[in-house]
């Protein structure tokens, strides 16, 4: 039989647990959470839309009401590099061994990047999907867009994405 001052104890250890969950909870859910994804109104994706059905090549175009050109990275099919990452991030084991060694942009289109100075790129190739995506008819491919700069690092935490079917 526990004493007072255990029970007392045990309310107070499990209290303060109840309290550490809730705040791991409420920082996943606000700032402290997984923000690569984010969306501003910086850039609207216009092609292809929500859902269409492409057929390869296609393009994927936006357009930056009010903001100056710039450069932009587009994931499809695959998690875009951190904020504050270069392209770097994506290269082979031996090419990170040679400093001045960057990924084409060959090599990149490969993995499914695209790499682009305008509103635009055009996918040439589509990855096979993995799981059962991979057997419906038309799997639901995702493309994320997000602003780089002239190094190749990734500039901010906004990302903008458009789901397709091919």
């Amino acid at each position: 039989m526990l004493t007072l001052k255990e029970t007392s104890q045990t309310r107070r250890v499990a209290a303060a647990c109840a309290a550490a969950v809730l705040a791991v909870v409420a920082l996943s859910l606000g700032q402290g959470g997984d923000r690569s994804f984010l969306a501003g109104d910086q850039l609207h994706l216009t092609a292809p839309a929500p859902l269409a059905l492409v057929s390869l090549p296609f393009d994927i175009t936006w357009e930056t009401p009010g903001h100056a050109a710039s450069r932009y990275a587009v994931f499809v099919d695959l998690r875009p590099i951190a904020p504050g990452h270069g392209l770097r991030d994506l290269a082979t084991t031996q090419c990170k061994r040679v400093p001045s060694c960057r990924p084409t942009a060959d090599y990149l289109q490969g993995l499914g990047v695209y790499l682009s100075a305008t509103n635009h790129i055009s996918v040439v190739y589509l990855a096979q999907l993995a799981g059962t995506a991979s057997r419906e008819p038309h799997p639901v491919h995702t493309a994320t867009v997000v602003r780089m700069n002239d190094a190749g690092r990734r500039v901010g935490d906004s990302a903008w994405q458009v789901q397709f079917r091919a």
